[in-house]
């Protein structure tokens, strides 16, 4: 009898165990996968002023084309995908690029260009029921470690003035205008660097 129960509460034990792993592995960040398609795609449609690709200046896409040319960015070898998972569902995402790439850059202490190895954050997005809960701020830790141990030296991304929520967010993180307003494009991007103004190094204890 004694024996039985030893066994009993094993087996008890052992799936409580399951339950708990199983739970943890449904709330997190995860890698993208095709199942993730449709809500991601979703997830663009619902917000398409600030997470839609912009047009240039004398282009005049539709909806439907910049929605076509921003979908891309969630399939393209150039770019990762990470996404939020609660209770397996999937209810927010970041994308920014695999490789890093070097690219010019302005220095504003030494008044010269210089080559620095360039990290992108193309897109990031949450539901609007799962916000303020700080799952953009864990994808974006996520991306930002990622690129960090690559070597990167600055992430660039862009973000509508009018979204002060995603705004307060980069700050946080020590982003910091860069350009201000993009010449030619009347939705007022804003552009930003990561790290001190004037260098290139990359901050992670913010």
């Amino acid at each position: 009898m004694r024996c039985f129960m030893k066994n009993k509460f094993f087996v008890v034990t052992l799936i409580s165990c399951f339950f708990i792993a199983s739970v943890l592995n449904a709330n997190g960040v995860r890698l993208y996968e095709d199942r993730d398609h449709a809500t991601l795609c979703s997830l663009l449609k619902s917000h398409p002023e600030d997470l839609l690709v912009q047009n240039e200046p004398g282009v005049n896409r539709s909806q439907n084309e910049r929605f076509a040319q921003t979908e891309k960015y969630l399939t393209s070898k150039k770019y990762i995908t990470q996404v939020y998972s609660k209770n397996d569902e999937t209810v927010g995402f970041i994308t920014y690029t695999k490789e890093i790439f070097k690219a010019p850059f302005f220095d504003a202490q030494s008044k010269q260009v210089t080559q620095v190895f360039m990290g992108n954050v193309a897109l990031l997005a949450v539901q609007d029921a799962h916000r303020r809960q700080g799952i953009g701020k864990e994808l974006l830790e996520v991306a930002m470690a990622d690129m960090k141990n690559k070597n990167v030296e600055m992430v660039m991304l862009t973000t509508k003035v009018t979204n002060t929520a995603s705004r307060s967010l980069y700050e946080k993180f020590g982003f910091k205008l860069l350009f201000g307003v993009v010449p030619g494009v009347p939705d007022c991007i804003y552009v930003y660097k990561y790290g001190q103004s004037g260098h290139c190094e990359l901050d992670l204890t913010n």
